[in-house]
This record gives structure tokens, sequence and C-alpha cells, in this order.
């Protein structure tokens, strides 16, 4: 399927006291990413809110969550900021407590 837009958004909520990942192909959906330097890998992916049906073969559940968290992973080795850091902020963000 070609589509217009990007397959992942890495994105944080107006007040960036959130940040989330959104598929944009089928099946799409809105994920909270959960950060914490105690969790393995520093984050965790909080509920999917799916816009279109949820899968329900398990093993392509399986295949999409490794991808979202494939995505993600990829993003912050792009990134400029550490997510880690209690001193930085993402770009934006920089004079908010998040």
């Amino acid at each position: 399927m070609i589509s217009r837009f990007d397959e992942w958004l890495l994105g944080e909520s107006r007040n960036c006291a959130r940040q989330y990942v959104v598929h944009t192909l089928p099946p799409r959906f809105v994920a909270e990413i959960l950060y914490s330097p105690d969790l393995p890998g520093g984050y965790e992916l909080g509920e999917f809110d799916w816009i279109d049906d949820q899968p329900s073969s398990e093993p392509m559940l399986a295949r999409l969550i490794q991808e979202t968290r494939d995505a993600i992973w990829d993003h912050h080795l792009h990134a400029d900021y550490d997510v880690y850091s209690d001193e930085e902020a993402p770009p934006g963000c920089a004079d908010k407590d998040i």
C-alpha cells in the first residue's frame, strides 16, 4: 500500500507531558509511550487506542507491537536529545516541566 503519510509518527501532548506513537497504515492506532529509566530499554508501550479493528491474529499483533518498538527505538537513535536525562527535554519543551 502506498500512503502519502509516513507509517510512524511520534509526538507529544501540547504540554509535553505525554508522548505517543501513531501507526498511520491499517491497522491504525495510537499508543502512549511510557518512559522510565527503570524499565528494560527505558520505556514501555501504554494502552493502544485502535482506529481500525485490532488484529485478531496473535502473531500479527506481536509483529505489530515489535514494529512499534522498533520505530520508537529508531526515532531515538536519530534524536538530538537524551530521553533518559532529567536535565533535558524534547525539542519544543525545553522550558516546560515534563
